[in-house]
């Protein structure tokens, strides 16, 4: 009878069943993926004997019920127009993720290394304490637009992308390799991971402001 190796705990077939179906799983969701590589600011997407590059911009936050009834009226026409002159198909994107305070953090702790009153150093601390708390506990939204076309096409698409969303009322700024790891972490905790990767926005359908609503042209309320 063979002795195991010294040190190494045996492993039951029940439990290598179980690592196997694991590693299958595993498997076909990164066969499903069809990630190549992620370089910079685009991602290379292969179906089959398909290449695709995939681009998109990244819209900061701005909460719309901040503000005057105008002014939220303004910005979403401003992005219906832009909606409107997209002659592409493009997509869209969310991810939940820590809040990025290291700018507010930067400057409280500058406070209190430099400040000589006490009493305002204290609230300094109290306000990075805060951070730290809202930081744990609370996510927030990154929300981005997205295209993927053919290595021939994707500069004009992107570059139209740019330009449209550029004039509206939102800050964008492009996205970069770092928000295509969240994408791809976000999709892993969802449990529809295996229905869709991006989320199709429009094809070719223009959008309509009526009564301050948005909704697709052609399309009764």
């Amino acid at each position: 009878m063979k002795e195991g190796i010294p040190g190494k705990k045996k492993i039951s077939r029940k439990e290598m069943k179980k690592h196997k179906q694991r590693v299958k799983e595993m498997k076909s969701s990164l066969d499903w993926l069809d990630i190549e590589e992620i370089e910079g600011d685009h991602c290379v997407v292969k179906d089959g004997s398909d290449k695709y590059i995939v681009k998109g911009v990244k819209v900061h936050p701005l909460n719309i019920h901040m503000l005057d009834a105008n002014d939220n009226f303004n910005v979403v026409q401003s992005l219906c127009q832009a909606f409107n002159r997209m002659d592409f198909k493009f997509y869209w994107r969310f991810v939940y993720e820590t809040p990025n305070l290291s700018k507010q953090n930067h400057n409280l702790m500058n406070k209190m290394r430099y400040e000589e009153d006490d009493s305002i150093k204290d609230l300094a601390s109290m306000f990075l304490y805060y951070h730290q708390w809202f930081q744990e506990n609370y996510k927030e939204i990154s929300f981005y637009f997205i295209v993927m076309e053919t290595e021939r096409k994707i500069d004009k698409v992107y570059s139209d992308l740019v330009r449209y969303m550029n004039d509206t009322r939102l800050r964008i700024s492009k996205i970069d390799e770092d928000d295509f790891k969240k994408m791809i972490a976000f999709d892993f905790d969802n449990p529809t991971i295996d229905e869709y990767y991006f989320s199709v926005l429009k094809g070719y359908d223009l959008f309509d402001m009526k009564d301050q609503k948005i909704k697709l042209g052609g399309q009764d309320e």
